[in-house]
């Protein structure tokens, strides 16, 4: 059974704060999605658009646009920074099943396969050992690929008859990798997200839903929990279960988000819609 944890009033806590939200970005050359950062502070967002070729866009923090890598796919769905500055773009070459990739771009822009055989890699994280995991919007399951590239399917989200049928989007860790978390969707404003909690010995427990929301994508940070949600709004969950939904106009069509590094502010959240960077400071 799979347990619903209401929302709980906090004390001091990130969602007592107001943040000051405001744009970073708006006169990008195209439509965008996906949002990571390197190590060395460089923030890099994906394009979309009818055109064959996709575009990996490198900004830095004084708002100083290049083309880091041209891709020829259908689309761009996700990126995530790895180990050394390596960044993995979850592509979808053609819309059949199984025709979407994870690929893997060196500093040097040289790319190469990972893994294959998805139908709709939505979303990236890694764990503390640097397995990758993705997971898959359409068939409902969470892959994991080790860095010799075994892949393994971790959750099945499907075989479950108490978790909800929607399509899940979001996936990340928190910080010591104890916890999973999963953000789901559907086509009618509803959602959840999922809390798992991973065992010593590497195997799950039964999810916990932890929110209700319209959920998109989801980043954990100082274990805190922030999703993008209900088209609109930011939700922030504590470490104590307290929650708050903040509404703006500014995160219409709000979909993926990063803390930044170095000169962006690794305390300051960037949020991607799909014609703009939003920034979030407390």
């Amino acid at each position: 059974m799979i347990l619903l944890i209401s929302q709980l009033s906090g004390s001091c806590s990130k969602s007592s704060e107001s943040p000051e939200i405001k744009t970073f970005m708006s006169d990008l050359p195209a439509r965008i999605i996906g949002l990571t950062f390197d190590g060395n502070g460089n923030m890099y967002v994906g394009t979309i658009g009818s055109q064959a070729q996709k575009s990996i866009l490198k900004i830095t923090h004084d708002a100083k646009i290049s083309t880091f890598k041209s891709i020829e796919c259908f689309a761009i769905e996700y990126l995530k920074t790895g180990k050394n500055d390596t960044l993995y773009a979850s592509i979808i070459i053609d819309d059949t099943d199984g025709g979407a990739q994870i690929v893997k771009i060196a500093p040097d822009a040289t790319m190469s396969l990972f893994s294959d055989g998805f139908t709709q890699p939505v979303g990236l994280t890694f764990d503390m050992e640097n397995n990758l995991f993705v997971i898959d919007a359409m068939t409902r399951k969470v892959y994991k690929i080790s860095s010799t590239k075994e892949k393994s399917v971790f959750i099945d989200l499907g075989m479950n008859p108490d978790v909800p049928e929607n399509f899940y989007h979001g996936i990340a860790f928190d910080g010591d990798c104890k916890n999973l978390y999963i953000a789901g969707l559907t086509t009618g404003n509803n959602g959840n997200m999922l809390k798992y909690h991973i065992n010593n010995e590497g195997t799950i427990d039964e999810p916990i839903i932890i929110s209700d929301h319209y959920s998109k994508q989801v980043v954990v940070h100082n274990n805190v929990v922030y999703s993008t949600v209900d088209s609109s709004s930011l939700l922030i969950i504590n470490e104590d279960g307290s929650q708050k939904v903040i509404n703006n106009s500014l995160l219409n069509d709000g979909m993926n988000l990063c803390f930044g590094q170095k000169e962006f502010g690794e305390n300051t959240l960037y949020i991607n819609t799909f014609n703009k960077i939003v920034q979030v400071s407390w």
